[in-house]
């Protein structure tokens, strides 16, 4: 099993293709676009495992979009980081639902 934290999609030039890739770091998203496009590319992963799942991610990110136009970035990102700690908990919720 990934841990997605510890994981960095890269381009790989000789193949043309995208790969994944253990990192010794993470990366934490300090503003909403760094979010968005990270957000992008774990949609197009995940989903080639659980294409069931592209609504529910969608809604996910309109959620996090709505929460950064009223609170402060540190806050939504904290709530983000919450969420994917109770769905590694929980991983039967919905992305998308009304539990959080």
């Amino acid at each position: 099993m990934w841990d997605w934290e510890k994981v960095t999609l890269v381009h790989n030039s000789e193949t043309n293709s995208m790969e994944l890739q253990a990192s010794n770091h993470s990366h934490e998203c300090s503003l909403w676009p760094e979010w968005q496009n990270a957000f992008r590319v774990f949609i197009v992963v995940y989903v080639t495992v659980h294409p069931d799942k592209v609504l529910d991610l969608l809604k996910y990110k309109k959620t996090i979009q709505d929460a950064s136009q009223q609170f402060k970035w540190d806050a939504v990102l904290a709530y983000d980081y919450q969420f994917h700690q109770y769905l590694a908990e929980y991983p039967t919720i919905s992305w998308g639902g009304q539990e959080h």
